[in-house]
């Protein structure tokens, strides 16, 4: 090898690292951080200074842009609406069980409703004894809209769940066995389907 380019190189290589211990010495840690925080903050700094003197990827292809995929959402016909096996609640478990769904799209709108309880004991899992029903109304693309509530089941039913629907009519049971019916429109608890 040539003695003058091996020491260009040497050299290069010597300014190159005097530069790097310098720009890791000035972004150490002030010392009056506790020492744990000073070793996080020295390897965040070196962690730094070994990214920016590694040489930048090649320019490759562009990336693939992400394809929408549809999801099925199991659900079965019920009454004007739909009731949904598998879905994901709007509520926090600390406070709601929600036990099933059902939804109806009117117009240019979607209105879900909720079949449930409020817990007694909010952030306990059990007793949850006031039964519930629970309304949310959006646009078709998901934007909240006024028109929802919770509606409080007749007595301490124990958790609801939707059976099936009559129109717009919801027929709901307890884990006891008992029966109720909501009217969807009228946001109440009525007598009959």
């Amino acid at each position: 090898m040539n003695p003058k380019r091996f020491l260009l190189a040497f050299l290069t290589a010597a300014i190159i690292f005097a530069a790097l211990v310098a720009l890791v010495l000035s972004a150490s840690p002030p010392n009056s951080y506790p020492p744990v925080k000073q070793t996080l903050e020295a390897s965040i700094a070196q962690t730094r200074v070994a990214a920016q003197s590694k040489p930048p990827p090649p320019p490759g292809p562009s990336p693939v842009p992400a394809t929408v995929t549809t999801v099925a959402v199991p659900k079965r016909p019920a009454g004007a609406g739909n009731i949904v096996t598998d879905f994901v609640p709007p509520f926090p478990a600390m406070t709601h069980v929600i036990t099933s769904m059902w939804y109806e799209d009117v117009g240019d709108q979607r209105v879900f409703v909720y079949a449930g309880a409020l817990r007694d004991r909010p952030g306990e899992a059990f007793p949850a004894s006031q039964g519930a029903v629970f309304v949310v109304v959006q646009t078709l693309d998901g934007a909240a809209l006024p028109g929802g509530g919770t509606y409080l089941a007749p007595g301490k039913t124990g958790p609801l769940h939707i059976v099936g629907a009559n129109g717009g009519r919801l027929v709901l049971e307890s884990d006891g066995g008992a029966r109720y019916y909501f009217d969807v429109s009228t946001r109440a608890f009525v007598a009959s389907p």
